[in-house]
Parts: structure tokens; sequence; C-alpha cells
């Protein structure tokens, strides 16, 4: 009788141990997803503003700052 209380119990623990692992599994996908925009990424960290060149989207334009110096 205990060890099947115990063995129910245990399987409830798991799925919330599952189902915790997933949200935060989720949250880290959104986090790195969210910080591929610009805005996103100067609202949470400060290191563009602190970079010698600024990220920008378009590698081009990078590319020509390079070369104009």
């Amino acid at each position: 009788m205990k060890q099947q209380r115990w063995l129910r119990h245990t399987e409830r623990i798991t799925v919330w141990i599952i189902i915790i692992c997933g949200i935060v599994l989720g949250g880290l996908v959104v986090a790195q997803f969210a910080l591929q925009f610009a805005v996103v990424r100067e609202w949470v960290t400060g290191v563009d503003r602190l970079e010698g060149l600024p990220f920008f989207q378009d590698m081009t334009a990078r590319l020509f700052m390079l070369i104009q110096r």
C-alpha cells in the first residue's frame, strides 16, 4: 500500500519536473530568438554600445564601414 502511494507520488513529481524542464527550455529558445533583434538586445544588454563597432543586421554595411577606414 505504501509502495503504491509512493509510486504515484513520484510519478507526479516526475511529470512536474518534465513540465518545468520544458518551460525552461522554451524560455531559453525564446530568449535566444529575441536576442537576434537589435532592439531587444539593446534593451536587455549594454554590450553593443560598449563595442568598437555596433552590430549591424546587414553584413555588407559593416564591411563597407571597415573598407572606408
